[in-house]
This record gives structure tokens, C-alpha cells and sequence, in this order.
């Protein structure tokens, strides 16, 4: 999950995204499918 990407540093107190940014290529396997979030 997108969660389990990011990193929270308590020095900061931010939330951190691991080696941002990406690319991500991907697709459905049928066409009638979308994007959950």
C-alpha cells in the first residue's frame, strides 16, 4: 500500500515518501477496470 512507502521522522515530525519520486507503469487486465485508491 501507499502507507507502507512512507516513513514518519520524529525528529521532523513529517511524514517522508522512500525514494520519491516514481514511475509507476501499470494498467488493468481488462479494460472496464479502474483505479481503486
Amino acid at each position: 500500500t501507499f502507507s507502507q512507502l512512507c516513513t514518519f521522522n520524529f525528529l521532523t515530525k513529517d511524514v517522508e515518501i522512500y525514494k520519491a519520486p516514481w514511475h509507476i507503469q501499470d494498467e488493468p487486465r481488462f479494460p472496464y477496470r479502474g483505479l481503486l485508491l
